[in-house]
């Protein structure tokens, strides 16, 4: 059988379909944090720098009349180097063999099939971790602390620079049923805390499955809503397994939307141990304010120029990409020694979000579970 026109390991195809299925991951699969932000390219002094300074009111002035100017800021720089997001994933010997096979025309049509298909997944894998590690950062940058320890980078508790009063820890925690205030923790931090110091409002609090549930069990809750839901058991007791209620009575309660996120990704720890994380923790509320989504003015994730592509025309087994380019982009590589037999795809991006309005979000800290 002759397989015309056919290209191999082709790096401006894989690229082709990473693009593309990037744009259509973005509107069938949207992921919380990232869907909700805007994706900006950026050079690179843009992404290690963090600009810091007041929005001042207009001044109200007469015809003729000479207005007045004010100092334009600061920038402050937080990072020395732009991050990489990257992730490769390897060929078995006996898609090896496979695609061997292919090369000398000797493969069924069933082997062109495997491939195709075989690429598609890839692609699809290699686009989603990009996009998952980019959600965890956004997540991260919201409720201002980022954990990262693998291959050589280390970050305990990085922030964008949150304000403290923003950042509260309960005296209770809310696994705690009889004692605990959520309530009252979610309306002295929305409520007051942030309009009367910082002039602004949240009408958004998204939280795990499992504090909503601590909420919705503890004493407090069950007090203010007594006697004014109707669903309940044969015994009288609130129906606190009825979700939709329990968020619809919460959110009059407090008046702000109540959003359930349980989000979350595998990684790999250093040991090669596999483990999914929660995108956002358990333990943590953020609010937030709605108009602020796909805001670049409030926050953004910042996108540079992928440093392969700049340099891929200078090495033959990358070349193919298209020159200069933001990110993600994707590739093939191979072991040059053949010592083992080895082919990888690759994806990478290269980029951090930035929080340009640091009072845009809030976090409590509900508990050690």
């Amino acid at each position: 059988m002759l397989i015309s026109g056919w290209r191999f390991l082709d790096n401006a195809r894989i690229n082709s379909i990473v693009r593309v299925l990037a744009d259509e991951l973005d509107l069938q699969q949207p992921l919380l944090f990232l869907g909700r932000t805007a994706v900006v390219d950026a050079d690179d002094d843009e992404i290690v720098g963090k600009f810091r300074g007041k929005v001042y009111a207009a001044d109200v002035i007469a015809d003729d009349q000479k207005a007045v100017t004010y100092e334009v800021g600061k920038f402050e720089f937080v990072t020395n180097n732009i991050p990489n997001l990257k992730i490769g994933r390897r060929f078995s010997q006996g898609m090896i063999n496979r695609l061997a096979r292919l090369k000398r025309n000797l493969g069924q049509r069933n082997d062109v099939k495997a491939f195709t298909d075989w690429e598609q997944t890839t692609a699809s894998y290699l686009v989603m971790g990009i996009r998952q590690r980019i959600n965890s950062l956004i997540c991260s940058m919201q409720i201002d602390s980022l954990n990262y320890n693998r291959l050589g980078i280390k970050l305990n508790n990085a922030t964008w620079g949150m304000q403290q009063e923003l950042k509260v820890t309960t005296a209770v925690g809310w696994d705690d049923h009889t004692n605990a205030t959520p309530l009252l923790d979610l309306q002295v931090l929305a409520q007051e805390t942030a309009p009367d110091t910082f002039g602004i409002s949240y009408n958004r609090a998204t939280m795990s499955s499992v504090a909503f549930r601590h909420l919705t069990q503890s004493v407090e809750f069950q007090n203010r809503v007594s006697g004014e839901l109707r669903y309940n058991f044969g015994n009288g007791q609130l129906n606190i397994r009825d979700a939709g209620a329990m968020r619809n009575l919460l959110a009059n309660i407090i008046g702000m939307e109540i959003e359930i996120y349980d989000g979350s990704f595998f990684e790999q720890a250093n040991n090669g141990v596999s483990t999914r994380s929660r995108v956002l923790p358990a333990n943590k509320v953020l609010l937030s304010n709605t108009s602020d989504d796909n805001n670049r003015a409030v926050m953004d994730f910042a996108n540079g120029v992928v440093t392969e592509s700049v340099v891929a025309e200078l090495v033959d087994q990358t070349s193919g990409i298209g020159g200069e380019s933001f990110g993600p982009i994707s590739y093939y590589t191979n072991n040059s020694d053949m010592n083992p037999p080895d082919l990888t795809a690759w994806a990478v991006a290269r980029g951090f979000p930035r929080k340009h309005i640091e009072e845009a979000t809030a976090v409590l800290t509900v508990g050690t579970f």
